[in-house]
């Protein structure tokens, strides 16, 4: 995992956040990393699968959704930034600060060849002058994500804001990892889910597929959540949610 840290300013939360509904796990496929969950709320039998390879990083370019004003934001932070190149999908939250904090979901791309791509979590200050820059940078280790189901969500996010127009966000899913988070939501019972991004893929007898969702509200008072979501088609094309677990976002920025 590659990570890299800049010194941050000492920041005062000025708000909190409302509660979302819970979501619940789903048994299912064998995969490399298990997440604690709650028995899902239709229960199913599966017969595990064993693991052929470990998760492959997704690192199609993502289509950005971000605002106006968070891609501004973005390309001010970033122009003169010497690192990774990061490709913006989406804005995971905000937080309001003397300025605004921003927590970008981005794909990585090395300069060089001999170091991988992969998701970050990319942490934005701009001021009240506007200046932008970048105060921390963590990758997302897609076997093992921050993940739990034992946090009530403000736990989880603390000041940071998760806005709700983030569910309707029109990221860029590949075609067969769209269509199988497709079948695998008509059959689910929990809170929907939209889908930010494909993170990675495992091949088995079938494909799973891991996703990084947002929640849609329960009422317009309340903000999204955040969840990694699996997903397991398997050789007839048949899709279902295999685990759902709330996404830790203080553990990245």
């Amino acid at each position: 995992m590659q990570e890299q840290t800049v010194t941050r300013r000492t920041f005062v939360l000025l708000g909190t956040m409302g509660l979302a509904a819970g979501l619940f796990g789903c048994g299912g496929k064998e995969t490399n990393s298990q997440a604690a969950g709650s028995e899902p709320s239709t229960p199913k039998t599966a017969q595990k699968t064993p693991t052929i390879g470990g998760w492959e990083v997704n690192t199609e370019e993502p289509a950005s959704v971000l605002t106006t004003e968070q891609q501004t934001v973005f390309e001010n932070a970033t122009k003169e930034y010497a690192g990774l190149e990061f490709k913006p999908a989406c804005t995971l939250g905000t937080q309001v600060v003397a300025g605004v904090n921003y927590a970008f979901l981005c794909l990585g791309m090395p300069m060089t060849s001999d170091a991988a791509p992969g998701w970050y979590v990319v942490v934005v200050y701009k001021d009240l002058q506007n200046t932008c820059e970048i105060t921390s940078t963590k990758q997302i280790d897609v076997n093992n994500p921050a993940t739990t189901n034992e946090a009530a969500p403000e736990d989880l996010v603390g000041g940071w804001s998760v806005a709700p127009e983030v569910f309707d966000a029109k990221t860029s899913i590949p075609g067969d990892a769209a269509t199988a988070f497709a079948k695998a939501s008509e059959g689910y019972e929990g809170t929907p889910l939209s889908a930010l991004a494909l993170m990675g893929t495992q091949v088995v007898a079938g494909t799973n597929y891991r996703f990084l969702c947002a929640s849609k509200p329960s009422t317009p008072d309340v903000n999204s959540q955040l969840y990694v979501a699996d997903v397991y088609k398997d050789l007839k094309g048949a899709a279902e949610y295999t685990n759902v677990d709330s996404f830790d976002l203080l553990a990245y920025v």
